[in-house]
């Protein structure tokens, strides 16, 4: 059996980290365990910026293999821990998560990378690692990507996981969860006692920024071994709180009502909270009062634009009736609500923008994020709209991305006008709800410390900080007019 640690990789030198758990590495490293295979996990968010340590540890615990988790931010995290690995003589090196599987091509430049896990990785890993432990041909393993003869070689896509239920619990032993208690969370959710927790896996809508790693099939665990795995670490850890990741939790509203129905059965008080993956506009009033009766407090929705042209443009398609009744019903029922909002999408005017900004200050949200769209590699926008050889795709491998700032502008905006547009948007949400925000139910159920923080660094965007001129890099290389392809 091989020895094999797993790393999640990191953003260095970021003021404000928010931590998560890495179930995509801890429901790896369980599969793997359940095959024989000795796992060892490290998370490099809660370490030093310098990576020389990973080298002692690599070299300390000698593994047969390494394998990277990361997002796209953290590409420059993954090429140095595999740099890292490589140095400290590890005969297999494998990158996962978002960045390879978005862009293959860029992370298997790096000689340091050996294999990529293109998607959903359980099934894939282990077919991987048992064939390079016996020294079999890796050619014909579905999911994966490697160097093959002068080219990059990208096998055919595995399908995806039908049996949710048939995968172990994530590896929580092999993580300290006291860490990520005290880490910084989203929104202004207090730091104590919780676990993360996956659902279901995959998105039928097709919004055209998102990478879709889970795929557009729906597929759902049974509400018992939703239950199960709750219970478990309720007995083993002593948690009460838990936040759901789905990609879209009630998609299936009958499944997520029984969920529901389960959770109130047994009688054992606990809170959950959705900071990402509920649908706005399949929250109906049954479903929200079910989700308040099982101690649900906070949720967030994510609405991207109030442009009725946009929403078919980008592919959601939202009912925007229908999500400003669900933060109404929210806020009677006494669930903080948290808006997420984009502008910069391709061919977007100044005034779908203002559209945007308008309908979310007179939302009933308790919060909201503005951002400016970024294209990613491996989405829909980035294939449809970002031009052959532009400077973006050159450059991509080195640019930090920020949602605060644009990287290539495909709107009809002037690209100067983007951050002024940002800073509206939060002057006009947060000053008339900042007495409510602190003073309010939002303050007594969230961090007030945390609260403040945050307002004063929105205030701070939208009076104070300077009018920075977002993808100056690029209006100098003379693509800042760059347009979709119509």
């Amino acid at each position: 059996m091989a020895k094999i640690l797993l790393a999640k990789g990191t953003i260095p030198k970021t003021i404000e980290l928010k931590i998560g758990y890495p179930l995509g590495i801890l429901s790896l490293a369980s599969v793997l365990r359940k095959r024989g295979h000795r796992v060892k996990i490290v998370d490099c968010r809660f370490q030093p910026t310098d990576l020389d340590w990973f080298r002692r540890e690599v070299e300390s615990f000698s593994p047969d293999l390494v394998g990277i988790s990361g997002l796209t931010p953290e590409a420059g995290s993954i090429h140095a821990l595999a740099r890292m690995a490589k140095e400290a003589k590890v005969p297999a090196v494998i990158a996962g998560g978002p960045y390879p599987s978005s862009d293959p091509e860029a992370a298997l430049s790096d000689p340091n990378l050996d294999y990529l896990i293109l998607g959903e990785g359980e099934e894939t890993v282990l077919e991987l690692v048992g064939k390079l432990e016996d020294g079999h041909d890796i050619r014909g393993v579905r999911g994966i990507a490697f160097r093959g003869e002068g080219a990059v070689a990208i096998n055919p896509p595995r399908p995806p996981i039908t049996d949710l239920d048939g995968l172990p619990f994530p590896a929580w032993d092999l993580i300290d969860p006291r860490k990520y208690f005290r880490a910084l969370r989203s929104g202004m959710v207090k730091p104590g006692k919780y676990a993360s927790i996956f659902t279901s896996r995959g998105c039928p809508f097709q919004c055209i920024f998102c990478h879709g790693l889970f795929g557009e099939k729906f597929r759902a665990r049974s509400p018992l071994n939703i239950w199960e795995e709750i219970e478990w670490l309720k007995k083993d850890y002593g948690i009460e709180e838990f936040q759901v990741d789905d990609d879209c939790f009630n998609f299936n509203r009958k499944r997520a009502g029984d969920f529901c129905d389960l959770v109130l059965s047994k009688n054992r008080p606990s809170r959950f909270l959705f900071p990402n993956g509920l649908r706005g506009d399949l929250l109906d009033r049954e479903t929200l009062e079910k989700l308040k009766a099982i101690g649900t407090y906070y949720l967030a929705l994510a609405v991207e634009t109030a442009s009725p042209r946009l929403q078919e443009l980008i592919g959601k398609r939202l009912d925007l009736n229908k999500v400003g009744e669900a933060a109404r019903e929210c806020r009677r029922l006494g669930i903080t609500t948290l808006g997420f909002f984009m502008i910069g999408f391709p061919t977007e005017t100044r005034e779908e923008a203002m559209m945007t900004i308008r309908w979310a200050a007179e939302s009933k949200f308790d919060l909201a994020d503005f951002f400016i769209l970024n294209p990613f590699k491996g989405t829909r926008v980035y294939k449809n709209y970002v031009q052959p050889k532009s400077f973006l795709q050159e450059a991509y491998p080195k640019l930090r991305f920020d949602y605060h700032k644009t990287n290539l502008n495909l709107s009809e905006i002037r690209e100067r006008d983007l951050p002024v547009l940002l800073r509206r948007a939060y002057r006009s949400f947060y000053f008339p709800r900042i007495l409510r925000i602190v003073l309010g139910p939002p303050g007594r159920r969230l961090s007030l410390w945390r609260g403040l923080v945050i307002l004063a660094s929105r205030v701070w965007y939208a009076i104070l900080a300077p009018g920075e001129k977002p993808g100056k890099q690029i209006r100098e290389e003379g693509d800042a007019r760059s347009r979709p392809n119509q």
